[in-house]
């Protein structure tokens, strides 16, 4: 497909340089275990392919609850269409809905996280034909779902979480959803660490970095779903003139993951971002946005799920239509 370099790393967020990130690798492996939890922001079904290949884990798709009329959809649906675009409207559109989320009341926070009910496991194959869609719906797209504490205590191997939830083109960050078990944000919240005891899962956190597009070489990014799934969006990349696409994996020392003994919130890297609420509702989802941020080098908005699902409704032109 065209890929020429396929890096990964091992990274320390607290000590730079090249010497420090060999002697993370070799002092604190990134080698995820049965039970553990891999952590990653979300743009292709390629990074489903990387990570299956990386660490063979248990891949979830999200479950949420079907969505209701939100003020966001009706204000969309109603607004008057322009007839001329204008230059850079659509970054003005991003900055006005990140302000606007910013400004976001705790009632919505809790919308969002009510509607999200749990995960289910799927097969490889479906992991990669999710890459573009909306989570799931519970009564249409999935019926029975579990809370990640339980799927990973019960998990035969590693389990792969992509909290943004959706993928993203891989220019920013998308919110972190509240995907974690209550028990687990209100410990974090009150000691700074996820120190659960004998038998926890541990965090692996990393990132996925894709190279950019060019005039003669397609994006390796899926952010709209395709026809056939993800089945056009290969044949795209297999037909690129370019055969000089890369992509970066980075990964996070083990020793300044949440659930390390040596980790503290307060020196954490970056858990502070644009897509944070600062009202602390969800301070770990906040701690694994900042330091997945800090990885990618890639600044986090405040868009999340919900707000590409209300886009693909309107994409495609009926309401419900965004897992297409």
């Amino acid at each position: 497909m065209g890929f020429s370099l396929v890096k990964t790393e091992t990274v320390s967020l607290k000590n730079r340089g090249r010497a420090a990130a060999l002697s993370a690798n070799r002092a604190n492996p990134f080698e995820p275990k049965r039970g553990d939890i891999i952590l990653s922001n979300f743009s292709s079904w390629l990074d489903v392919l990387i990570t299956a290949v990386k660490f063979n884990p248990i891949f979830l798709l999200p479950v949420v609850s079907p969505s209701s009329a939100t003020p966001a959809a009706s204000s969309s649906s109603q607004a008057k269409p322009s007839p001329a675009r204008r230059r850079n409207a659509g970054a003005s559109v991003v900055t006005e809905t990140n302000a606007k989320q910013a400004q976001a009341s705790p009632a919505a926070d809790q919308t969002r996280e009510k509607r999200f009910l749990g995960f289910r496991e799927v097969s490889l194959w479906q992991a990669l034909a999710s890459a573009g869609k909306t989570p799931l719906i519970h009564g249409k797209d999935a019926g029975s779902y579990r809370d990640l504490a339980t799927i990973a205590k019960e998990a035969a191997g590693p389990v792969m979480v992509f909290p943004e939830l959706v993928t993203s083109n891989n220019r920013g960050l998308l919110r972190m959803a509240s995907i974690f078990p209550p028990s687990w944000r209100d410990l974090y919240k009150v000691t700074g660490a996820l120190r659960i005891g004998r038998g926890q899962s541990e965090l692996y956190i990393m990132s996925i970095k894709h190279d950019a597009p060019t005039p003669v070489c397609s994006s390796s990014t899926l952010s709209i779903p395709t026809p056939l799934n993800p089945l056009l969006h290969i044949w795209s990349l297999c037909s690129s003139l370019s055969f000089a696409k890369g992509l970066q994996v980075r990964l996070l020392d083990p020793s300044e993951s949440p659930t390390s003994g040596s980790y503290l919130a307060d020196a954490s890297v970056g858990t502070k971002g644009a897509g944070s609420s600062g009202g602390g509702e969800d301070a770990l989802a906040e701690a694994v946005g900042g330091l997945i941020s800090s990885l990618s080098r890639l600044k986090r908005t405040g868009l999340g799920w919900e707000d590409k699902e209300i886009f693909l409704e309107m994409y495609n032109g009926s309401g419900g239509a965004g897992r297409k």
